[in-house]
């Protein structure tokens, strides 16, 4: 797998960086969110990757050099766990994973784009590693960056929340003002309003993509996908 991005912030990242920071750091506390959950959530990675768009001939996955380009795709390793003892389903039925993702600065624009969006899953296994990713689309970086070839270079911090019945479980990622903490609102850089942050959803599944008949295995099962729900 490939190895998690990391953001040193010299030279140009880490004016963007500080330019980023300072956007998020100008706005208020964020009321808290307090909740019990029948499960229990633990996010083991997060990594930020790139794909390029598949193309396919006679039902099988071409590599010709016709112009495809990269999308940045979101990826996470977790596990949940059932925190009820009567449970004896080896299922969660539902789950929600939240993806955010924090852009450099635009230079066009001067503001900086905060992406998101839900995927979610069903039938999701206890006790097991499972993965779950989400994609950004190469048009939508570069509309959004206002870099002509972005890829997961224009990426400065990203996120993910694990939620259930509305629940937040765990949350992991990288970079932001403060350390990501579920139980600290301020830290949650994604949901702070500026003049200077525009916000979109645009990340999507993976149903909603090219990638959409790959990997089936390898992913956790999304609902809308055809399987049971």
């Amino acid at each position: 797998m490939t190895p998690s991005v990391r953001f040193p912030f010299s030279g140009r990242g880490r004016l963007a960086a500080a330019c980023v920071a300072w956007a998020f750091c100008q706005a208020g506390p964020l009321a808290a969110q307090e909740a019990n959950a029948a499960i229990a959530a633990k996010i083991d990675s997060v990594e930020i990757l790139e794909a390029r768009t598949p193309e396919y001939e006679g039902g099988t996955i071409t590599r010709r050099d016709s112009g495809t380009r990269e999308w940045v795709l979101i990826e996470s390793e977790l596990e949940i766990r059932s925190a009820d003892r009567e449970n004896r389903s080896p299922f969660h039925p539902s789950l929600q994973v939240n993806f955010h993702v924090a852009l450099e600065k635009n230079s066009e624009t001067g503001k900086i784009a905060v992406l998101s969006g839900e995927v979610d899953y069903v039938n999701v296994r206890f006790g097991e590693t499972i993965r779950v990713g989400a994609f950004i689309s190469p048009n939508d970086l570069e509309l959004m960056s206002g870099d002509r070839d972005p890829g997961k270079k224009v990426v400065n911090w990203y996120a993910i929340e694990v939620v259930s019945e509305g629940t937040i479980l765990d949350m992991a990622g990288e970079g932001g003002p403060k350390r990501l903490r579920k139980e600290d609102p301020e830290s949650h850089w994604w949901k702070v309003d500026s003049p200077l942050i525009e916000k979109f959803t645009v990340i999507r599944a993976r149903k909603d993509t090219p990638f959409a008949p790959m990997w089936w295995d390898y992913y956790a099962e999304e609902a809308g996908s055809g399987g049971a729900e």
